[in-house]
């Protein structure tokens, strides 16, 4: 029987491309849930009578529920695999987006409800990358997609209260497109099972270990870092520059333009990373350069906000792009990206959660933003330096003592194998 390679690899490539693009579109989902929150904050108290600790806690709970998830979702995936598991965690945002909508009482409960699916798509994204084996730049575009989905949720929130005048609608829409991600999701899902069917028997005894706790560590503190950084900003950008002159409406749409700008150096990392020494130096010119933002949009002129809002969405961005590089290229294999994923932002979400309440205190306390913008510029410039040394580390090798350790189709790996097949036969 002749096999026609040509057709083979033109169908695998279709598969590869789905499951990129169910990717991108779970990727957006992963932030405006956060951001499209942090956009009304001021409407969300008024209609939902909160106080001020009521709002700490809002910004706090989601990234409190990723830090209390992590430790369970790999776990899940070894059971049921890395799509299902993503197309479940899609579904389930879906549904907490429309619970804390349908009733004021069920905001708090629905929000810590999809920071846990979020959580699961953040740890299963990584590895589920890893195991397609597409090029660093499809790590800056996944990447990417939290910053373009960030941007959606703080630059749409406030035209659709406007249209409906309702904030609890506003807050229920971005459930649409966790359906989306789902119904993206569909299909790789059902090639992962027809082409390497789970066998519960091999994850009961799956067991993954790191050769390097310190590199590990190292790893998981980038990420608690930047996390501590992202989230205090998301959550208080607006409020922030409102308390410099900026209009509420103003200032919604800077915290749109600070997760949109992101793209750019989400989309460099990856290919600057081949050069390891620049890479470095550019992780310390990053956590200072947010240090310097930070003043800049402490005791710059009001009229600069704009400038200082740009400066630290773009070097916020890369911050997040170096921990995800990071639980990429520091892991040799999809378990132990798994597992890197997991620990990594387990432990950095819930000090991202801790710092963003620390920030609203700060300012709850002295009512002024200055104490909260020194600390983030202290965390800013740990970053750097942790960052450094983590870059200089080595990979991490997890040991395996069962068969494949997640049921993700090898759609990349399989496709260069049907073309490297057709390059020979045609010489």
């Amino acid at each position: 029987m002749v096999v026609d390679t040509g057709q083979q690899a033109r169908l695998h490539g279709v598969r590869l491309l789905l499951a990129l693009v169910a990717a991108i579109v779970l990727g957006l989902n992963l932030r405006p849930a956060i951001t499209s929150v942090a956009a009304l904050l001021d409407e969300i108290a008024v209609n939902q009578g909160l106080s001020p600790v009521d709002l700490i806690l809002l910004s706090a709970l989601p990234v409190a529920a990723f830090g209390i998830a992590a430790p369970v979702i790999p776990p899940l995936a070894e059971r049921f695999g890395i799509e299902r598991s993503l197309l479940v965690a899609m579904v389930a945002l879906a549904a907490s987006l429309w619970l804390r909508a349908a009733s004021p009482p069920l905001l708090l409960p629905g929000t810590f409800l999809a920071g846990i699916a979020i959580m699961c798509g953040s740890v299963l994204l990584p590895p589920y990358i890893k195991a397609l084996q597409v090029s660093k730049v499809w790590v800056g575009v996944m990447t990417a997609t939290f910053g373009v989905g960030a941007a959606l949720g703080a630059a749409l929130s406030r035209p659709l209260y406007s249209l409906s005048g309702d904030v609890n609608w506003t807050l229920g829409a971005w459930a649409v497109l966790a359906l989306l991600a789902a119904a993206a999701l569909v299909l790789p899902t059902a090639e992962s099972r027809r082409t390497r069917p789970i066998r519960s028997a091999n994850f009961r005894h799956l067991k993954t270990t790191f050769d390097s706790k310190t590199t590990a560590a190292l790893v998981a503190g980038v990420f608690a870092l930047q996390a501590m950084l992202f989230f205090s900003m998301t959550a208080w950008l607006p409020a922030m520059l409102v308390a410099r002159g900026v209009a509420p409406s103003g200032a919604a749409g800077l915290l749109a333009l600070f997760s949109a700008i992101g793209l750019i150096p989400n989309l460099i990392l990856p290919v600057v990373a081949k050069w390891r020494t620049t890479f470095r130096t550019v992780a310390a010119v990053t956590g200072i350069s947010i240090a310097l933002g930070l003043m800049f949009l402490a005791y710059g002129p009001p009229e600069s906000a704009v400038w200082a809002a740009l400066w630290l969405g773009f070097f916020h961005a890369a911050a997040f792009g170096f921990a995800m590089v990071l639980l990429v290229d520091k892991a040799a294999d999809v378990a132990t990206s798994r597992k890197l994923s997991a620990l990594s932002q387990g432990a950095g979400y819930l000090l991202g959660a801790a710092a963003s309440a620390l920030i609203g205190a700060i300012f709850a306390a002295t009512g002024s933003w200055t104490g909260s913008i020194w600390v983030l510029a202290a965390i800013a410039v740990a970053f750097a330096a942790v960052t450094s040394v983590a870059l200089a580390r080595p990979t991490l090798t997890g040991i395996t003592n069962a068969g494949p350790s997640s049921p993700a189709a090898d759609l990349g790996s399989e496709t260069r194998r049907v073309l490297n097949q057709r390059e020979m036969e045609n010489k």
